[in-house]
């Protein structure tokens, strides 16, 4: 946790980032429906009292009074602590790590938050034209106030969209609205009973596979190209990290481990079933002398091409 706490607090593009993100009109459509970010802040209060993060809007409503909104609102908490007393009489206490969740029509009142308390204030709305097309989503967020634990996934989608709104590239607003629609997936998850998150994970995986399958098809695309993480980040508008992260998430590796992966499968499948010499097949990869593909093919195979060829035909005859 205090690592993307100490990314917010540090990074002197705070500010800017909630001025951007106060400008962008984010919605996010999709087979699991559509979803509108109402507000996304990252608010911080630092040593001296003063908070740097306040949103670029005022709500009529006096915090101190209870309220109610026609969208969700969450808090997650990054360091210090909050409550908030809901219409029914029950507190709700926020701690380090933890999420608020409160759903549409439920008053409620901010009752106490420390002084170091730094947050990020995420409100979104989910459209009716998407009811139906993902009941388990609608059945998820239709739950009670309450706190839950944030995930791995949660804070690296947070930590991602200041990534984006900081680089500003091409695309990065559409960037965002995907990472938004992935917080609000990840907390529906957290919000169902354990034993329907099985049958929710499917519905998710749509929507967050998404960069998974644009990353497959490029790599396969230039797998006989010499590519490289860069050319890979720089094809999807996406940093190195990001690149790596998202490939660490899904299938455990590095991008390059994924890329000499898909290249030796590559390589296997032209030994086996084509006549090509072992010089052509290399150069056909994007290798720029023989020794170094079989250097390589023998790292990710345990044997030279040749004897691998050779195991195959013994194998087919």
């Amino acid at each position: 946790m205090s690592d993307i706490y100490s990314e917010i607090y540090d990074d002197p593009k705070r500010n800017i980032i909630n001025r951007e993100l106060s400008n962008l009109r984010l919605s996010c459509r999709s087979d699991i429906g559509k979803v509108e970010v109402v507000w996304l802040v990252y608010h911080n209060i630092p040593r001296d009292g003063r908070n740097s993060g306040q949103p670029l809007f005022s709500l009529r409503q006096d915090p101190k009074e209870k309220h109610k909104h026609m969208f969700y609102e969450t808090h997650f908490c990054l360091r210090g602590s909050c409550a908030y007393d809901m219409e029914d009489g029950t507190r709700l206490n926020v701690e380090a790590g933890e999420v608020l969740y409160i759903p549409p029509d439920c008053r409620h009142k901010e009752f106490s938050k420390s002084e170091d308390l730094s947050k990020i204030a995420f409100a979104f709305s989910v459209a009716s034209e998407s009811v139906g097309t993902c009941p388990e989503l609608q059945r998820a967020l239709s739950g009670e106030p309450q706190v839950f634990r944030s995930t791995d996934g949660i804070r690296a989608a947070f930590r991602e969209i200041m990534e984006e709104v900081s680089a500003h590239r091409p695309f990065y607003a559409e960037s965002i609205e995907t990472l938004a629609l992935r917080i609000v997936l990840a907390y529906a998850r957290q919000l169902m009973p354990s034993g329907e998150r099985q049958a929710f994970a499917g519905a998710e995986i749509q929507v967050v596979d998404k960069r998974m399958q644009e990353l497959i098809r490029f790599v396969e695309e230039h797998v006989t190209e010499d590519i490289a993480v860069s050319d890979v980040a720089d094809a999807l508008h996406l940093s190195t990290k990001q690149i790596n992260r998202l490939l660490q998430k899904e299938l455990m590796m590095s991008c390059s481990e994924y890329i000499q992966r898909k290249k030796a499968e590559r390589a296997k499948e032209m030994l086996s079933f084509t006549d090509m010499r072992v010089e052509d097949i290399a150069y056909a990869l994007g290798y720029a002398n023989v020794f170094s593909f079989i250097k390589f093919f023998k790292r990710e195979e345990g044997m030279p091409p040749g004897l691998f060829r050779m195991s195959r035909y013994n194998k087919t005859r």
